[in-house]
């Protein structure tokens, strides 16, 4: 095989190995921030889950998901970067931490932007204004969470990769 062939498989393999790392760090960041998230509001926040005057069952459910979303975006974006990051450093790769971090930042925007555009078109078709709403909220949001978390999966590999020192050649 010639040095070529081999240097193009490497570094095709090396991406894929980015891309591996950037998906596990967007799958345990952002489960664990969404749960870190959740476990303080239901430690700290108000007591919409006792029994007294302040509980509210509308608000509970809407303060639940709106802290594990938030935590879920920050925790997703974080994890990609991170993970980008620490498959290069195991590739012995030197790359920066915030370029991967802006990869993915806007990885997210327009991935996620573009599928709610897409979705938004889609559902806009409909007959009925109330179909329409109901079917951007089921096929919509989940559409451009799912294309936010591929783009900021691939925004972080792309930016892990950005003026990436290439592996130390070894001594002889």
């Amino acid at each position: 095989m010639n040095h070529r062939r081999e240097a193009g498989i490497r570094s095709t393999l090396r991406v894929l190995a980015r891309i591996v790392g950037s998906v596990a760090g967007l799958l345990v960041g952002g489960v664990l921030s969404a749960a870190l998230g959740w476990l303080l509001l239901r430690l700290f926040g108000p007591d919409y889950w006792g029994s007294g005057n302040d509980y509210d069952p509308d608000m509970q459910f809407l303060a639940s998901v709106i802290v594990a979303a938030v935590g879920l975006l920050i925790g997703a974006i974080v994890g990609t970067a991170v993970g980008a990051t620490i498959t290069q450093r195991i590739l012995k790769q030197r790359s920066s931490f915030w370029t991967a971090l802006l990869g993915a930042v806007t990885g997210l925007l327009v991935g996620g932007g573009l599928a709610f555009a897409i979705a938004a078109v889609v559902c806009a078709g409909a007959d009925n204004e109330d179909v329409a709403n109901l079917g951007f909220i089921v096929y919509g949001v989940p559409a451009g969470l799912l294309g936010g978390a591929i783009g900021a999966a691939g925004g972080a590999v792309i930016g892990s990769g950005w003026k990436a020192k290439p592996p130390a050649e070894p001594q002889s």
